[in-house]
């Protein structure tokens, strides 16, 4: 029990870090976009 505590925490864990970093990449992507549209 004590185990797979430790590995849902882990998989939650991991799964805010890659969305996390999907959503920083989608916005600098967007705001990046939006620069070179108004240049």
């Amino acid at each position: 029990m004590f185990l797979d505590d430790i590995n849902i925490y882990n998989y939650k864990a991991y799964l805010i870090n890659i969305i996390a970093r999907n959503i920083i990449f989608i916005y600098s992507i967007a705001y990046y976009s939006t620069r070179i549209m108004k240049e």
